[in-house]
């Protein structure tokens, strides 16, 4: 008999054991940075930084796509996700800055962008 390929996902192991440095490198691994959104709070306290730059690269991603105003509605939810977090607030001004260049003909986009607030000082 063939065994199917079942593929288990080491890092609900790896999530109940503490074992948060394997965690961290498995989800570092993946292309789209699965289970970040399931782990981020447990990472964050040991490896803030590595955390903020997964969350970063996923929107960065995430922007990359054309689909419309509810998908943008989407990326804007992320941002404000990561301006939780120290240097969250750095972070997201520099994307927005670099996306009102890079994908200003994105007319929506640019729109659900301005609902951001960013206290600045």
């Amino acid at each position: 008999a063939k065994l199917k390929n079942t593929r288990c996902d080491i890092k609900i192991f790896y999530a109940e054991e503490k074992m948060l440095d394997n965690l961290i490198e498995e989800i570092k691994k993946s292309p789209d940075q699965s289970g970040i959104d399931m782990y981020k709070d447990m990472l964050f306290d040991d490896y803030p930084a590595e955390t903020l730059e997964l969350l970063i690269k996923r929107v960065e991603r995430m922007a990359q796509h054309t689909k419309g105003r509810k998908y943008y509605k989407s990326i804007v939810y992320e941002l404000r996700s990561i301006l939780k977090y120290p240097n969250g607030e750095k972070m997201v001004m520099e994307l927005i800055s670099e996306w009102r260049i890079k994908y200003s003909k994105r007319r929506a986009m640019m729109e659900e962008l301005d609902y951001i607030h960013i206290n600045h000082g």
